[in-house]
């Protein structure tokens, strides 16, 4: 296609405004109605996919019975028959023109948005996928990012290319083709089953995407949630926000665009809790008016190991027993490999002693209006402290550290543990002893629930 065309006798061709292989998006002239429009065109060829054709018939169908003031409106769909000049055949389907610039190249022109922007385009899109998901049946966009939201002239965001549109419920057995942009889209959306959440996750994305400057693809992540919070300054509360839009389990995300909406304009995220203690936990949590204290015990071993531990060291001090008889009558370096095994036996008896039989060790997390204090003791002796202030907590999220340092005996049996990672400005604090997985994301969820609400208070 060349600027000058006319297709159908009525769109004249004026400006590219995208183009890919077999896909074409054009600014045009309605010369019947004298108004400018957007031509999107699918070529006919032989490396066209069945899905692709679907997919756009699948887009004109859903526009044709969509009215939304924030989504450009349905004009026409044509396909134009092969000429003397050409044997290529194109599907076209024409919108309305809104004059504006969408968010990627608003990006690339003025850099990273602010907080307030972002909270704007947030609540503007929210809105957008509110009147679409609570449609019956339900539309999901399925291709939110930057480039497919427009920030019109008059000041407002509008949604558009309904290209990867679904607006159907699908089998819970049934598959289909993988649509979206990768970054954008959750591991639900990767295995064929979209849901309303997933439009969340990629709008989520997209904010990240906006307020770091950093596509989301190349976000460091860790346990696939995405790390960004040493990489832009965002409130407490919306930094939790983002964090809960971005959750990559669908069960711990915001359900409905609604739901989020609400969290996001009154700060109330405890409600949305979806993680309770593991049963069995020995981590004992303490909310008031002033503050949150946590009492974390260290693990404690079951009678089994007990007995097992004592009947070793039993049966070890009674070989060293005898080996000290029978040295008695030998050579020096005999006596003193005697003791040397003596002293090894008394160093695994303080430490089975202290890990196994006694576990008199525990972590204190005390979090007050503006500070913070972790604090380990061991038989009521404290032996570690450390103090910070809560304007410089940055996340508080599970995460998995390695247990080097840490004992021989710890390190043969497993190289990580899993911990609560408390990120500041100025260092990492690990809190959590012998936590579980589950432990450690039930009390990630408690912190940041504190936090925010305390954040909100004042």
């Amino acid at each position: 296609m060349q600027p000058g065309d006319i297709l159908q006798q009525r769109y004249q061709l004026e400006r590219c405004l995208g183009q890919v292989p077999g896909r074409e998006t054009w600014l045009a002239r309605d010369l019947k109605q004298q108004a400018t429009v957007v031509v999107k065109l699918l070529m006919q060829n032989p490396q066209l996919q069945w899905q692709d054709v679907k997919l756009f018939e699948r887009e004109i169908s859903v526009l044709q019975n969509l009215q939304h003031p924030q989504i450009p409106r349905y004009r026409d769909a044509f396909q134009t028959e092969p000429s003397q000049t050409s044997n290529l055949v194109w599907f076209g389907l024409v919108q309305d023109y809104v004059p504006g610039v969408n968010l990627q190249k608003l990006l690339e022109h003025q850099g990273r948005f602010t907080e307030k922007q972002a909270r704007k385009i947030a609540i503007d899109t929210l809105k957008i996928l509110i009147d679409l998901h609570e449609l019956n049946p339900p539309i999901l966009h399925r291709d939110l990012k930057p480039s497919n939201l427009l920030l019109g002239d008059d000041n407002q965001i509008y949604l558009i290319d309904f290209g990867s549109v679904q607006n159907r419920v699908r089998a819970e057995q049934t598959t289909m083709t993988i649509v979206g942009t990768y970054g954008y889209i959750p591991l639900e959306q990767f295995r064929g089953k979209t849901v309303a959440a997933s439009d969340l996750y990629a709008l989520g994305a997209t904010l990240l995407h906006l307020l770091t400057g950093i596509p989301p693809s190349d976000l460091p992540q860790k346990q696939l949630r995405f790390q960004f919070a040493d990489r832009v300054t965002l409130s407490p509360s919306f930094r939790r926000w983002l964090e809960i839009m971005v959750e990559p389990a669908l069960e711990h995300r915001f359900k409905t665009a609604r739901q989020a909406l609400e969290a996001l304009q009154t700060g109330h995220l405890k409600p949305l809790k979806a993680i309770t203690q593991p049963p069995g936990s020995r981590v004992k949590l303490y909310v008031s008016g002033n503050g949150l204290m946590i009492k974390n015990p260290a693990f404690r071993a079951s009678y089994l190991a007990a007995a097992l531990t004592i009947g070793a060291m039993a049966l070890m001090a009674f070989m060293l027993y005898n080996l000290v008889i029978v040295a008695n009558e030998m050579s020096v370096v005999i006596m003193g490999f005697v003791t040397t095994l003596w002293i090894v036996w008394a160093i695994v008896l303080l430490y089975s002693f202290n890990r196994y039989l006694v576990s008199w060790r525990c972590q204190f997390i005390q979090f007050t209006q503006t500070h913070f204090s972790i604090e380990e003791q061991n038989l009521g002796v404290k032996y570690f402290q450390r103090k910070g202030k809560i304007k410089d907590i940055q996340t508080v999220q599970q995460s998995v550290q390695d247990r080097q340092g840490r004992s021989l005996l710890l390190q043969m049996g497993k190289p990580e543990m899993d911990v609560v990672a408390l990120k500041t400005t100025q260092q990492t604090y690990h809190i959590g002893l012998d936590l579980t997985a589950p432990e450690c994301a039930w009390l990630a969820q408690e912190i940041n629930d504190w936090l925010t609400e305390t954040s909100l208070d004042n």
